[in-house]
């Protein structure tokens, strides 16, 4: 789902329909149940957009979920994240759409950063 704002994703998530969806629905794996927030931008050009006409109406959603070790310096994060938006860049003649950014709420999370990447 994408929100426009922080503070909407906090009001989708303590409304008492999302959570009683949750109850009823997804079961959790024994590690718990992984809910990943991140702030990102889209591409602001839409004629892109729309070059890729159907591709949007299908295709395979792939998340990556991206942990670092507490030890690992800011320029290796930097560097990591510039390698998977060059990689990203790199095979984009097969990528719908990518969208990578930071964990809102990282402190919280065992992940600091995600990617949703669409392949046809």
């Amino acid at each position: 789902m994408r929100f426009q704002q922080k503070e909407d994703i906090a009001k989708f998530q303590s409304s008492s329909y999302y959570s009683k969806v949750l109850d009823e629905h997804v079961k959790p794996v024994s590690y718990g149940l992984v809910s990943v927030d991140f702030e990102s931008e889209v591409e602001d050009d839409i004629i892109p957009l729309f070059r890729r006409g159907e591709d949007f109406n299908y295709g395979v959603e792939f998340m990556l979920l991206i942990s670092f070790l507490e030890t690992a310096s800011r320029e290796s994060v930097e560097d990591a994240l510039a390698h998977l938006q060059k990689l990203i860049i790199h095979y984009s003649s097969f990528i719908v759409q990518a969208t990578s950014g930071c964990c809102l709420d990282h402190m919280d999370s065992l992940y600091s950063h995600a990617s949703v990447i669409r392949f046809p």
